[in-house]
C-alpha cells in the first residue's frame, strides 16, 4: 500500500508542477502578446498621426502653387494664401503633437512652422511670401517623409536656412526696438 501512496503523492505533486508551469507559460505568452499589440498600436498611431501631417503640408504645398500660379494671371486673382497656411499649418502641427515617440521631428518641424508663422517678413511681394512658405513646408514634407520611412531626419534645406535666419534677425530687431520704446516711455 505503501507504494500505491507514494505513487499517487509523486503523480500528484508531478501533475501540480506541470499544471503550474503551463499557468506560467500561459501568462508569459499572454504578457508578451500584449506588449506586442500594445506597441503595434503605438507604432500605428504614429504612422497614423505622421500621415495626416503630412496631408496637411502637401495640400498646403499644392494650395501654395495654384496661388503662386494665380499671381500671373491678368488681372491676378487673390487667393487666401495666408488662410491657407494658417489652417494646413495648424492642422499639420496638432497632428504631429499626437506622434508617440517623435520628440526629434516635433522640434524639427517647430522651426518648420516658425518660419511659416512668419513668411511676410520675405517682403511686399505676395510672389517672394509664397515662395517663402513653400520653401517651408518643402523642408517639412521632406522632414516628416523621412520620419515615416524611418530613415534619419535630413538637414534643413539651405533656402530654409536662410528664412529661419532672417526671422530671427526680424526678431531680434523687434525686441531691441520694444525694448528702445520702453526705454523711451521710462524717460518720459
Amino acid at each position: 500500500m505503501e507504494a500505491e501512496v507514494s505513487a499517487g503523492w509523486i503523480g500528484l505533486i508531478g501533475a501540480s508542477v506541470g499544471a503550474a508551469g503551463a499557468l506560467l507559460g500561459g501568462w508569459l505568452q499572454q504578457r508578451s502578446q500584449a506588449r506586442i499589440a500594445k506597441k503595434e498600436r503605438h507604432e500605428q498611431r504614429a504612422v497614423a498621426a505622421g500621415d495626416t501631417s503630412l496631408m496637411e503640408m502637401l495640400h498646403l504645398q499644392r494650395q501654395l502653387e495654384v496661388a503662386l500660379g494665380s499671381l500671373g494671371q491678368h488681372p491676378p486673382t487673390p487667393l487666401p494664401y495666408r488662410t491657407y497656411i494658417e489652417e494646413h499649418s495648424r492642422a499639420a502641427e496638432v497632428a504631429l503633437l499626437r506622434m508617440p515617440d517623435a520628440a526629434a521631428l516635433r522640434h524639427r518641424m517647430k522651426d518648420v512652422f516658425a518660419v511659416l508663422q512668419w513668411f511676410e517678413v520675405a517682403g511686399r511681394s505676395p510672389a517672394l511670401k509664397i515662395k517663402w512658405a513653400l520653401a517651408a513646408v518643402q523642408d517639412g514634407v521632406e522632414l516628416l517623409s523621412a520620419f515615416l520611412r524611418d530613415e534619419p531626419l535630413p538637414a534643413h534645406g539651405d533656402a530654409f536656412l536662410e528664412h529661419q535666419a532672417a526671422v530671427l534677425r526680424h526678431m531680434e530687431r523687434a525686441r531691441l526696438l520694444a525694448e528702445t520704446d520702453g526705454m523711451m516711455q521710462d524717460d518720459d
